[in-house]
C-alpha cells in the first residue's frame, strides 16, 4: 500500500485535472469492470519483493518536492528601493534610481571626487575623472600622488659651458613647459688658468696665444709659439747658447752686434 500511495501522490502533482488515483493492487482491490484511463497505459506496480517494475524506483525513495515556495507565492509589499539586488518597490526593476550623490574614491588627485553608483547590489564610488598623461599644470593628472611629474622632470641638466656652466634638474616652469632650473653664469676675461673663463668653448685662448714668437738674438735666436702658463703667456722655446764672435756676418756671441771680434774698430796703419 505504501507504493500505491506514493504513485497516487506523484500522479496528483504531475497530472493536472485528475480527481484522484485509484489504488492498483493484486486484483482483489479492483473492480472487475474497471479499466485503465483511456489516455494512460497500465502500470505494473507489483512484484513479489515489493519493487516497482520497470521504473527502477526503490520502494522507499523520496519523491521530489514540487510544491511552490511560499516566498514565491507571497505578495510583494512595496518598500523604498535599496541597493541590494532586490526589487524592493515591486515595480519589476531592481536597484533603479539609486546613486548619483557625490562621494570620495580615496584616490589622489583629480581621481578623488566621484559619484555613487549602485552595481550588482553594492553602492560604489565611481571616479568623476579618469587618470590622464601628466602635464605641467599644477595637478596630479595621472593620479599617482605626485603633482607635475611629467616626462623628463627630475632629470639632471646644465646651462652654459666652460666656467659659465651650472648644473641643475628639469622642472615644470610657469609656462607649463619642462625646462632646466638653472641659468648659466656670465663670462669673464680669459686668463691663463686652465679654464674657459670667457665661456667660448676654448680654454686659455688669451690674446697672442698660438702666435709665433722668438727668444734670443743673433745666433741664439729660436722661434716658437706663444702659450699659456700659470701667471701669463710665454714663448715655448729657450734661446740658444752664445758662441765666439768671428768675422762671418753673424752675431755669434748673441750680444746684438755682428762681427764685433776683438780689434775690429781699432785704428791701424797700412804700409
Amino acid at each position: 500500500m505504501q507504493i500505491v500511495h506514493r504513485v497516487c501522490l506523484l500522479a496528483v502533482l504531475l497530472v493536472h485535472g485528475m480527481a484522484g488515483c485509484t489504488p492498483v493492487g493484486d486484483g482483489s482491490e479492483r473492480g472487475a469492470d474497471a479499466a485503465p484511463a483511456a489516455d494512460m497505459d497500465p502500470v505494473d506496480l507489483g512484484s513479489p519483493d515489493g519493487a516497482v517494475a520497470d521504473e527502477g524506483i526503490e520502494p522507499d525513495a523520496a519523491l521530489p518536492d514540487m510544491a511552490p515556495d511560499a516566498a514565491d507565492m507571497a505578495p510583494c509589499v512595496p518598500a523604498d528601493e535599496a541597493c541590494n539586488g532586490i526589487d524592493d518597490d515591486c515595480d519589476g526593476i531592481t536597484d533603479e534610481g539609486l546613486g548619483g550623490e557625490a562621494c570620495v574614491t580615496g584616490e589622489p588627485g583629480p581621481c578623488g571626487p566621484g559619484t555613487e553608483v549602485c552595481a550588482d547590489g553594492v553602492m560604489l564610488c565611481a571616479r568623476a575623472v579618469e587618470p590622464a598623461d601628466e602635464v605641467c599644470d599644477g595637478l596630479d593628472n595621472d593620479c599617482n600622488g605626485v603633482v607635475d611629474d611629467a616626462p623628463g622632470v627630475g632629470v639632471a641638466c646644465s646651462a652654459g659651458i666652460g666656467s659659465c656652466e651650472r648644473v641643475g634638474e628639469m622642472v615644470c616652469d610657469a609656462a607649463g613647459e619642462v625646462t632646466c632650473n638653472v641659468v648659466a653664469r656670465g663670462p669673464r676675461e680669459e686668463i691663463c688658468d686652465g679654464r674657459d673663463s670667457d665661456c667660448n668653448g676654448i680654454v686659455d685662448d688669451v690674446e697672442g696665444v698660438g702666435e709665433a714668437c722668438t727668444v734670443g738674438v743673433g745666433a741664439c735666436a729660436v722661434t716658437g709659439t706663444v702659450v699659456c702658463q700659470p701667471g701669463g703667456t710665454v714663448c715655448d722655446v729657450v734661446a740658444g747658447a752664445p758662441g765666439v764672435e768671428v768675422c762671418d756676418g753673424i752675431d755669434n756671441d748673441c750680444n746684438g752686434v755682428v762681427d764685433d771680434v776683438p780689434g775690429v774698430g781699432v785704428g791701424c796703419e797700412a804700409g
